[in-house]
């Protein structure tokens, strides 16, 4: 699964217990509610993407440092 099918995914986890939520309140959803949890959902793609970043850079170091040896 590439990055982007990662981020979608993730957004509709996020989202899809907000729209949950939101129905059994019997309160309509309100635009509010639908941009707050896009808006969540874009943060937490964002940290899950910095931490899959931060691993990439590990993973390219150690082999740096492991062509270095030879």
């Amino acid at each position: 699964m590439n990055i982007c099918q990662k981020l979608i995914v993730t957004s509709l986890l996020i989202t899809s217990p907000l729209a949950s939520r939101a129905q059994s309140t019997n309160s309509p959803t309100t635009a509010e509610n639908v941009k707050q949890a896009g808006k969540n959902a874009a943060v937490t793609a964002g940290h899950y993407t910095e931490e899959q970043v931060k691993e990439l850079d590990k993973a390219a170091e150690k082999q740096f440092h492991e062509l270095r040896k030879n």
